[in-house]
């Protein structure tokens, strides 16, 4: 399928894009904190290095794969634009964790 094709496929219409991204990036700080506060749980008590290693891990690969989000809505929907955006994201995970 070609890049200016995927807007025009059921289910990936610029607004439902747009419905879902608002819906899944609603208080990312919230989701971030709840995120951290379990892998805290689960693994801060017993091993607090290996909980600041999942942590980090975490976190790259979430910015890593958000990035990747970014640059494939900038090619199939160019009016759309992610909130937050990576920096912030980066920021919000910094003052989380």
């Amino acid at each position: 399928m070609e890049v200016g094709e995927v807007a025009f496929q059921a289910g990936c219409q610029a607004a439902d894009v747009r419905a879902l991204l608002a819906d899944c990036l609603r208080a990312p700080q919230r989701k971030l904190a709840a995120m951290h506060g379990r892998v805290r749980k689960h693994l801060g008590a017993t091993a607090p290095a290996l909980a600041a290693a999942v942590w980090g891990r975490l976190r790259a690969e979430l910015l890593r794969r958000y990035g990747r989000l970014e640059e494939q809505l900038a090619l199939c929907y160019p009016a759309l634009r992610l909130a937050p955006a990576p920096a912030e994201l980066a920021a919000l995970f910094a003052a989380v964790g």
